[in-house]
């Protein structure tokens, strides 16, 4: 259910995987996990909405790879900016694009996603595939219980460095996951062609 082709191919290959799934958005988390949405998720404290794909870049030729969430209005899935502007479209990639969805997209309980892609020859074999979809929700500031902390980096460290957080006491909130950003040269894991940059690892 991970691929998504394009809907005019004419190879009976193709047309196996025709029509493209809707799929509910636990069907694309890494972990196989319920994903709900509450109305305090959606209140009036949301500044924005993105989500993020992982994104195999697919066949040669596949171009204009396109969502849509619950079934309404379709977004644009961005290039791969670094790749070549006369050939985009001819080069294998695997990246992990982020697109800013209006909120109203989204639904209380569960949430579907669906997918669709054209190809350089109208009715050529164009698919690309989505292995995991993350939706990051930014809430205005001060609208939100935070914990609070700090991070302990050595001054000096080889391989494998061990980075710690302190998280100060008290508070509402409790954390139940860390995660690590840093702006340092390293694997390009989102795809984006650059290698010095702020490094994340959004999926496992």
């Amino acid at each position: 259910p991970w691929r998504v082709t394009n809907p005019n191919a004419s190879r009976e290959e193709a047309k196996a995987f025709l029509p493209n799934p809707i799929l509910p958005f636990s069907s694309l988390t890494y972990d196989q996990e319920p994903f709900t949405i509450s109305q305090e998720d959606l209140n009036d404290d949301v500044e924005k909405i993105d989500v993020i794909i992982d994104r195999w870049g697919g066949h040669k030729g596949t171009k204009d790879e396109k969502f849509r969430i619950n079934g309404n209005s379709w977004y644009n899935i961005p290039d791969v900016p670094t790749l070549p502007s006369t050939e985009t479209h001819d080069y294998y990639h695997h990246d992990n694009p982020r697109i800013v969805i209006n909120k109203s997209d989204l639904t209380t309980g569960s949430n579907t996603i669906e997918g669709t892609t054209g190809h350089t020859s109208p009715s050529g074999w164009g698919q690309w595939g989505w292995t995991s979809v993350l939706i990051r929700i930014y809430y205005k500031e001060n609208t939100r219980d935070v914990a609070k902390g700090t991070v302990v980096i050595p001054t000096s460290f080889g391989e494998n460095p061990e980075v710690k957080l302190n998280i100060q006491a008290g508070g509402n909130v409790t954390p139940a996951k860390v995660d690590y950003i840093g702006y340092f040269e390293g694997v390009d894991e989102d795809g984006d062609g650059y290698t010095t940059d702020w490094h994340e690892g959004y999926f496992s």
